[in-house]
């Protein structure tokens, strides 16, 4: 998709797919702007008439971030849990991989963390698993 190109448009603050827009409204009306491939969003447009996603558009650094959370913890991103009496430990594992391991704090946690990143020469999200199983995207 080249950088003029577009699918969607945006018409008296709704987002509508071409395909979606009413009779007799055009991409040429006055009324109407396109919604550019080199455009920059912090979520992806979505159709207010077909709930179609127009995953096109570039993101924000808000809008990747948005995206990676709703997605939550994918493969090879590390989790860290509450284990024990009131959370007194930690327990840190690769999402379908290795544990790296039970501690007794947080810091201890980030220690095994950093040194993993070191070891393995990669970065991974590392999400925050709460006692009810809600997830929270961190930053080392």
């Amino acid at each position: 998709m080249k950088a003029y190109d577009y699918e969607a448009v945006v018409i008296d603050c709704t987002i509508l797919c071409i395909e979606c827009l009413p009779q007799g409204v055009s991409v040429d009306s006055e009324d109407v702007s396109p919604i550019f491939a080199d455009s920059e969003w912090d979520r992806y447009p979505v159709c207010d008439k077909c709930g179609y996603l127009h995953n096109y558009v570039n993101l924000t650094d808000d809008g990747r971030q948005y995206e990676t959370e709703q997605a939550g913890p994918q493969t090879d991103d590390i989790v860290i849990s509450n284990l024990g009496h009131l959370g007194s430990k930690y327990h840190v594992q690769i999402v379908d991989g290795e544990s790296l391991g039970i501690h007794k704090s947080l810091s201890h946690v980030e220690c095994a963390i950093k040194g993993y990143f070191e070891e393995s020469n990669c970065s991974s999200n590392v999400w925050m698993i709460s006692d009810h199983g809600n997830h929270s995207l961190l930053t080392f």
